[in-house]
């Protein structure tokens, strides 16, 4: 599911350990999109961009919006993680 591709941009976490991220995932974007991997965050290959929750040593998958991508950049005491992703729509974007 991950590749070596991986970025945690904001490298905050919060009192309980949790940090959040995005990695370029094996999967290359089926609408040949570069969205939230642009060169400005993480230098890309095609591939879709998922966004992590680490916690205690493992990676889990953060929901998405019904797009192909998001990207996870902060995540609260309570748990909540905060980014954006794509929603089904094209070229629509929404914010969690």
């Amino acid at each position: 599911m991950w590749l070596v591709n991986s970025a945690v941009e904001w490298p905050v976490k919060n009192n309980h350990g949790l940090v959040v991220g995005t990695p370029e995932s094996a999967t290359l974007d089926p609408n040949g999109e570069k969205f939230s991997c642009d060169p400005d965050f993480i230098a890309t290959h095609g591939h879709t961009c998922l966004p992590f929750l680490l916690q205690n040593g493992t990676i889990t998958a953060l929901p998405l919006l019904g797009g192909n991508n998001g990207f996870a950049t902060a995540v609260n005491n309570s748990g909540q993680a905060v980014g954006w992703a794509e929603t089904l729509a094209a070229k629509s974007r929404g914010v969690a």
